[in-house]
């Protein structure tokens, strides 16, 4: 903590937006496909250490009548017309993993809006659903939203003997460290 006090991260000469999360999915995601603003020092990086993070998997399992009530309380218009097998439709992930469309019913959402929805760990994840008891269980990789300096692999970088300029510069691609 000593070493970084009155110390900046800059971006072409300005303060950085320094966003953070605890565990990547094994590689960072872009602000542009979380936030839906580009920032340049916000882009993937490799993150692979996250995958031994305890909460890098994570299951949660909801029964149609929660996802339908959530959904309604976010989503009014939402509608299952069919199969609740087929509910979840994955159109599009980003490179990342971050599921970037999906065909829910009626409606069509992002990873990012279905997770705030269900509560859900991430935006990266998979549905299963089982007829027996009307359930899905959705498998999330990483927790929180995935953009900019993960902790659990900050962490592991330093365990390894990376220095905070490595590990910053790492994060937030084409940054500068300046002092106050």
């Amino acid at each position: 903590v000593d070493a970084v006090i009155g110390k900046v991260m800059l971006y072409e000469d300005e303060p950085i937006a320094a966003a953070f999360h605890s565990t990547s999915s094994g590689k960072t995601e872009s602000a542009k496909v979380v936030w839906g603003s580009d920032y340049a020092y916000l882009v993937p990086v490799d993150s692979t250490s996250d995958q031994n993070a305890p909460s890098y998997l994570s299951e949660k399992k909801l029964t149609f009548q929660e996802i339908s009530d959530a959904l309604k309380q976010s989503y009014p218009d939402f509608v299952l017309s069919g199969d609740k097998a087929e509910l979840f439709q994955i159109q599009s992930t980003s490179d990342s993993g971050t599921i970037t469309e999906a065909q829910v019913g009626n409606l069509t959402l992002s990873g990012v809006q279905i997770r705030a929805a269900l509560g859900l760990s991430s935006a990266n994840f998979t549905v299963q659903y089982k007829a027996e008891d009307d359930s899905y269980t959705f498998t999330t990789r990483g927790l929180g939203h995935g953009v900019g300096m993960s902790q659990y692999g900050a962490n592991q970088m330093a365990a390894s003997g990376k220095s905070y300029e490595e590990i910053l510069t790492h994060y937030y691609t084409g940054i500068t460290l300046s002092d106050l």
